[in-house]
């Protein structure tokens, strides 16, 4: 069985496989349901699923409940919602990175500039003068450019701390979380500032990473023998990763986490209320990014 959703009223039903090469019509309220790209779990209430178009797409990125992606050919494409232009990425090119934040959008292109759309967080235009780039990741108020050479910048509101990266060196990569922010550092340790009331930022014993990802309140961390480690809020389960195994990326929305396995196909802990964990009937998966309340899946072309 396939599983359609609807970006208009946002409810899913699952059809046979037979059904994937011809538009579907949602049985509650009749709209048109195109073919789709991504696989999408969760609340699609703005238009997070409306995948149309999205061919040739390398890369995702999710946002409070908007949808970013790179093609092949380093352009750009957004779904979802739109009130503050966050979406607004028909005209971007030459992308190495996208990354989504609660209502904005940034993007890293080959020269090492960056481009942002959306709700700009706090001084969010100096966004715009950052150079020598290599990636950017988003929260809900806050960015973290990671540079080519290993260091980080800041810029978005700082009231935990979370912007507190200037000594950072040797950094692979970044991640932000709602107040805080984590680092991956070359030898495979972590760091991380910001706020800590829920333990998210206790990660100092951490060796052997290969990949981190933050939600809002807890952190989850990749090791190189597939297995997954997390720390933080736990009240839906979403720190529930010990068993994991085969672990190739791993992805975090507000309250659950997505791990994509060695075989394509995904396991989910946390908060389901919305069926955001709802994929473990996804294959042939090769990337994942979780939003406030939904789960996308990049299907193998």
């Amino acid at each position: 069985m396939k599983k359609f959703i609807c970006t208009f009223c946002g409810k899913y039903w699952c059809a046979g496989e037979e059904s994937a090469d011809r538009i579907q019509y949602c049985p509650f309220c009749m709209a048109a349901v195109p073919r789709e790209n991504i696989f999408v779990a969760g609340r699609c209430r703005y238009g997070e699923a409306d995948s149309s178009g999205w061919q040739d797409m390398v890369f995702l990125s999710s946002g409070h409940a908007h949808v970013a992606g790179i093609r092949e050919d380093g352009t750009a494409a957004a779904a979802g919602w739109n009130r503050y232009a966050q979406c607004n990425v028909g005209g971007w090119k030459d992308l190495i990175s996208i990354s989504c934040g609660g209502s904005y959008t940034v993007g890293v292109q080959k020269d090492g500039t960056a481009l942002v759309t959306g709700r700009y967080v706090h001084r969010g235009r100096h966004i715009r003068t950052w150079k020598n780039l290599a990636y950017a990741a988003c929260g809900n108020s806050h960015t973290i450019g990671l540079k080519q050479d290993g260091t980080v910048v800041a810029v978005g509101l700082n009231g935990y701390g979370e912007c507190n990266i200037r000594e950072w060196r040797d950094m692979e990569a970044v991640a932000c979380g709602k107040h805080h922010t984590v680092g991956l550092r070359r030898n495979r340790t972590a760091v991380a500032v910001g706020d800590n009331t829920d333990g998210q930022c206790d990660i100092a014993d951490w060796s052997g990473m290969v990949a981190i990802a933050c939600g809002g309140s807890h952190t989850v961390g990749l090791r190189d023998n597939g297995t997954v480690t997390a720390v933080g809020d736990n009240t839906h389960g979403q720190c529930d990763v010990a068993g994991w195994q085969n672990i190739v990326a791993i992805a975090c929305g507000n309250s659950h986490t997505a791990g994509l396995k060695s075989d394509g196909t995904l396991v989910a802990a946390g908060w389901n209320q919305s069926g955001q964990c709802d994929v473990g009937d996804w294959k042939e998966v090769v990337s994942i990014s979780c939003g406030g309340t939904h789960t996308v899946g990049l299907k193998k072309s």
